[in-house]
């Protein structure tokens, strides 16, 4: 587990940096073009889709809310990875308390968008977070 928050931490603090510097290089443009062009081929339709959310996401707003959230969830991995590694007690339920603590966005999500992909969502992270409390229940 610490492990995993270590390299989720670093992975999305470095694409957080990535995107700082698509945009103060100008490039972001090029993303945008790039992501509409494959919006309109005739590829695979999960592509298709991919690309179609990616030019919604390439807007000036968008992109800051994006960096945002990368820092944000990368931070506070980094924080939960060191509480995991420094063995606290309540580092187990602080994972807990934040991997359930999206659960209800998630079933809001899935009630506005019903879709196949909402509903995996769910039920992976409804799954995790109930193995985690058994877990963290069996453990104390």
């Amino acid at each position: 587990m610490i492990g995993y928050k270590f390299t989720k931490a670093i992975l999305q603090l470095a694409s957080f940096g990535l995107l700082l510097l698509l945009e103060a290089s100008g490039k972001t443009a090029a993303l945008h073009q790039l992501a509409q062009a494959a919006s309109q081929s005739w590829t695979h339709a999960l592509t298709r889709d991919l690309a179609r959310f990616l030019t919604t996401l390439s807007t000036p707003v968008a992109l800051r809310w994006i960096e945002l959230a990368l820092a944000g969830d990368g931070l506070f991995s980094s924080f939960e990875g060191y509480v995991l590694y420094r063995g606290w007690k309540w580092g187990s339920w602080l994972v807990i308390a934040a991997t359930g603590a999206l659960l209800p966005f998630e079933i809001r999500e899935l009630a506005v968008r019903a879709s196949l992909s909402h509903g995996l969502l769910l039920a992976a992270n409804t799954a995790i977070a109930l193995y985690l409390v058994c877990r963290q229940l069996r453990e104390t």
